[in-house]
């Protein structure tokens, strides 16, 4: 209850439960999931989806240095992602990942060169 001569005004401007437009406090989703980082810094986005990748999970393609590799995921040492490519393994820092897919598959290269068939 407000004193004796003193006003209180209750507008619906200030209490109203309607939004204003500003969405910038809420829970949902931007659309923008990607993890890319321009600055050079650390890639710490990189270095969590490494950490919920399982060792020894197939299908792994890592992109990095204008390249991507595909094999067997090995773990994380030392600032770098180890991937294992068709029995080699393969150390790439994380500071130089640029994206990561998870089930990949590989379509074999041909070798050989194209043969017309005459019928």
């Amino acid at each position: 209850m407000p004193r004796k001569g003193a006003s209180r005004s209750y507008s619906s401007k200030n209490y109203s439960h309607k939004s204003n437009g500003n969405k910038s406090y809420g829970n949902k989703s931007k659309g923008d999931r990607s993890c890319s980082n321009k600055s050079g810094g650390s890639n710490s986005c990189i270095r969590n989806i490494l950490k919920g990748i399982g060792v020894g999970t197939p299908n792994i393609r890592i992109h990095f240095d204008s390249t991507s590799h595909v094999g067997v995921f090995m773990g994380v040492a030392n600032g770098c992602a180890i991937l294992n490519v068709k029995g080699v393994v393969t150390y790439i820092k994380i500071l130089s990942i640029t994206a990561v897919e998870i089930g990949v598959k590989v379509t074999p290269v041909r070798n050989g060169k194209w043969k017309c068939k005459k019928t």
